[in-house]
């Protein structure tokens, strides 16, 4: 083991640092892009046992930002943990047009060219049509997977759909109910918020894609605005 110190101080080539280590090797650049958002000794244990792991945990998600990740799974195959059962989008963000028809091709076959060609073209409706969450286009990451954990019943069988032969895992969400605050606390909370006791209040959190579908909600409350006295949705979004 090496301190921060000595990882900070090192040279790459020295005995201090693995001596076969190449610098502009792909190794050391994941090892770089890791440095960017941990300390330097959690960096150097992330990258030593990731390069040295008898078993290979990955994350992967909905969007492009898991590029990197998807490559190394199928290039080092491990356990795959399914953060969405959905990877339409991840595709869309990361391959041209011909590529992502032939990996619709690929997970759901020939006859599906012209679907395939459809949901590229009109890809701007992607974030709200049901025809782009109906295909998830699991099939490539599940079949070079060692096993996949997925968190719900849902998201199981749709795996299953995809890689029949694949080990599928579920591991629910742990969830820890949290202590409901008493009626005279939710008063001065409303108090607080300047809001009536009748007031309908909704919140919309985290990143506000066209999935919050919050022109639907609205669209929603304003067909039932006669029958409430009033309603407020604050929204809070990622920095």
């Amino acid at each position: 083991q090496k301190t921060a110190y000595e990882i900070k101080e090192c040279d790459w080539s020295s005995d201090v640092c693995s001596s076969d280590l190449d610098r502009e090797s792909r190794d050391l650049l994941i090892a770089n892009a890791i440095a960017q958002q941990c300390d330097l000794y959690s960096c150097w244990c992330i990258y030593y046992y990731s390069k040295y792991a008898g078993i290979r945990l990955y994350h992967i998600g909905n969007n492009a930002l898991h590029r990197d990740i998807y490559e190394r799974a199928l290039a080092e195959p491990g356990v795959i943990v399914l953060h969405d059962a959905l990877l339409q989008h991840f595709y869309l963000g990361m391959l041209d047009g011909a590529a992502y028809v032939e990996e619709f091709i690929y997970n759901y076959g020939e006859r599906a060219r012209g679907e395939a060609q459809e949901l590229w073209q009109q890809r701007a409706r992607s974030g709200a049509d049901p025809r782009y969450f109906a295909r998830p286009m699991l099939r490539r990451i599940l079949e070079h997977a060692r096993a996949v954990i997925v968190h719900n019943p849902a998201a199981a069988e749709l795996a299953r759909n995809h890689a029949p032969h694949a080990r599928i895992t579920e591991i629910p969400h742990l969830f820890d109910p949290p202590q409901l605050p008493d009626a005279v606390e939710l008063l001065q909370l409303r108090r607080a918020l300047d809001l009536g006791p009748r007031t309908l209040l909704l919140g919309s959190f985290g990143h506000q894609r066209e999935t919050k579908r919050l022109s639907v909600v609205l669209r929603a409350l304003d067909r039932k605005s006669t029958r409430l006295n009033s309603s407020h949705i604050p929204l809070s979004r990622m920095p």
